[in-house]
């Protein structure tokens, strides 16, 4: 008699959508789920949740909005720009490249908080329907950001971003994530479960998280 199908699996994923290595790793996760979805060990049903995080201190303290990014990190790091545009030494920029990411240099600090609400406020009216959905507004947001420049602050261009209808305000409260050494965060469990799986930074890789998937998959958690 064969095993009883896997049951729902959620992937959290703890993120920023002003953080370039969140892209990365949202690229990555991205592209393990469709691999997932098509294996015989698939899940039955497999969930993919935002969870916001903020790269800036909490209570939001966002440097000068408007201001150049390149402008941002160089001061803060305390190195020419030329640095920062050299993959070589900028490793969030190699990785990117490699993950066939477009970094603009004409993005400028926005307050990522009305990006997080929309997300979020999707996935509570369920207004989203399945992972593949919100994963792909969620590369919108980042592509709109990182690729194109636009400011995902401004609800008009948020709009138009995520193609849906919203009714945010920057004054409602986010569920920040602030318990975790650092994003993106990814964190793999059976549904109504503590994380059977968390992975981080380098470890967020197309390949690693489908081996991880597959063990649970395959294993007494999921099958018992």
């Amino acid at each position: 008699m064969s095993p009883p199908p896997p049951r729902q699996l959620v992937v959290s994923v703890v993120a920023d959508f002003v953080c370039p290595w969140c892209y990365i790793g949202h690229v990555e996760i991205t592209r393990a789920l469709q691999k997932v979805r098509l294996a015989p060990w698939a899940p039955s049903k497999l969930q993919l949740l935002h969870q916001p995080y903020s790269v800036y201190e909490r209570p939001l303290k966002t440097p000068p909005k408007g201001e150049l990014v390149i402008d941002y990190l160089a001061d803060v790091y305390g190195v020419d720009q030329s640095f920062l545009k050299d993959p070589s030494l900028n490793a969030s920029l190699a990785a990117a490249q490699k993950a066939g990411i477009e970094l603009s240099w004409s993005r400028r600090v926005t307050d990522s908080t009305l990006a997080h609400q929309a997300v979020l406020s999707l996935q509570q009216q369920q207004q989203i329907t399945d992972d593949t959905e919100i994963a792909g507004i969620m590369t919108r947001i980042y592509k709109a950001y990182f690729g194109n420049a636009l400011d995902i602050s401004d609800i008009k261009v948020l709009r138009d971003v995520v193609q849906k209808p919203l009714n945010l305000s920057p004054s409602d409260s986010v569920p920040w994530r602030s318990d975790v050494d650092g994003v993106p965060l990814v964190e793999v469990r059976a549904a109504d479960e503590g994380p059977l799986v968390e992975l981080i930074g380098e470890d967020i890789e197309c390949d690693k998280i489908v081996d991880e998937i597959k063990g649970l998959c395959v294993s007494s958690f999921l099958n018992a």
